[in-house]
């Protein structure tokens, strides 16, 4: 039997060559289009983080542009903290925007050093920015201010 033989994922397959002929007429503007995907080398972020600084229970967002033009694989971020432990904290099977980060209300842990990581099979690129959070200021009560008065008072009557 005159055929051609078609490799098909570890598996060879024995076709006449009518067939395979056919086949391949069909699927040539989808071969083609395959072979035009971007391999633009490593994936590409296109911005630079901004440092965020908030106050208790305020909101974060982390904005990581990839360029999606390229082949990207994956996408995760990960939480640098106070501590020095680095913490993988959302994927691209997570829920919500790959390349955006959201902390709806942010608390003291919060704090450190947030990074963007997207891979490919050429590389990985990253941007990073660091979260600051603000404790609530230093409310002064109206008696102790009577009370530094009265202490400058009477150190200038002293003199």
């Amino acid at each position: 039997m005159k055929g051609k033989i078609l490799f098909c994922s570890m598996l060879y397959i024995h076709f006449s060559s009518a067939f395979v002929d056919k086949l391949l007429q069909r699927s040539s503007g989808l071969v083609d289009r395959l072979l035009q995907i971007k391999t633009c080398g490593h994936p590409r972020i296109s911005n630079l983080m901004e440092n965020i600084t908030v106050k208790p229970g305020d909101k974060a967002i982390f904005n990581c542009k990839v360029d999606m033009s390229c082949m990207v694989s994956t996408i995760n971020w990960y939480h640098e903290m106070e501590n020095g432990t680095e913490v993988l904290i959302k994927t691209a099977s997570d829920k919500g925007e790959p390349n955006v980060h959201i902390i709806r209300r942010v608390s003291s842990s919060d704090t450190g050093l947030y990074t963007c990581v997207a891979k490919n099979v050429l590389g990985r690129t990253h941007a990073a920015a660091y979260l600051a959070v603000n404790s609530a200021p230093f409310k002064h009560r109206p008696d102790y201010n009577w009370i530094g008065t009265a202490l400058l008072f009477s150190s200038i009557i002293a003199r």
